[in-house]
């Protein structure tokens, strides 16, 4: 495609910000926000009849992968690399993308909620507990993405969405 002067627009050009917005969903911090309204924020990329896959698991909707995923403890994700297609489709065009992501999860025994299993709150020496995140583990992310994304990322937009763990450390608390 063209641009201005002698520069070419690049369609994927957006893509690399886009997988960070998404990968922001994943890890975004519980606040003092509803716990339905922080669930709803987690992935609102989401079509509402998605194909969505972790670990070889199919969830049967959208919800039910957000409220599993604010189960979790927290994460850090980043995103090593990516591959991306165009493709036309009697509907505009789709983006097919894998990418190659990093995550490591906090493994202090909290979930996003702040819930432990501790009977003091603070634990038996009263201190506020921070995040004791994991070594990295290896994710590859498929997804079926709208090319609305050019436009705005907040949109639902991914229809088919497979998330999964490739790396695991041996030496990890947390196992998937």
């Amino acid at each position: 495609m063209q641009g201005t002067g002698n520069q070419a627009v690049d369609p994927t050009a957006k893509l690399e910000q886009f997988l960070k917005a998404l990968t922001d969903t994943l890890d975004a911090e519980y606040k003092n926000e509803t716990p339905e309204y922080y669930k709803s924020m987690i992935l609102p990329q989401l079509l509402p009849q998605s194909r969505i896959i972790m670990n070889g698991q199919p969830f049967g909707s959208k919800a039910q992968f957000q409220e599993l995923w604010s189960t979790l403890p927290a994460t850090q994700h980043q995103t090593t690399s990516f591959d991306s297609h165009l493709l036309p489709t009697n509907n505009g065009s789709v983006y097919i993308i894998l990418a190659h992501l990093k995550v490591r999860f906090d493994e202090s025994g909290r979930n996003r909620f702040g819930q432990t299993t501790e009977l003091l709150p603070g634990g038996p020496d009263g201190r506020l507990h921070r995040p004791l995140f994991s070594n990295w583990f290896g994710v590859t992310v498929s997804m079926v993405v709208s090319e609305k994304i050019n436009t705005n990322f907040n949109i639902e937009c991914i229809s088919s969405f497979d998330y999964r763990i490739t790396e695991c450390p041996d030496n990890s608390v947390f196992m998937i």
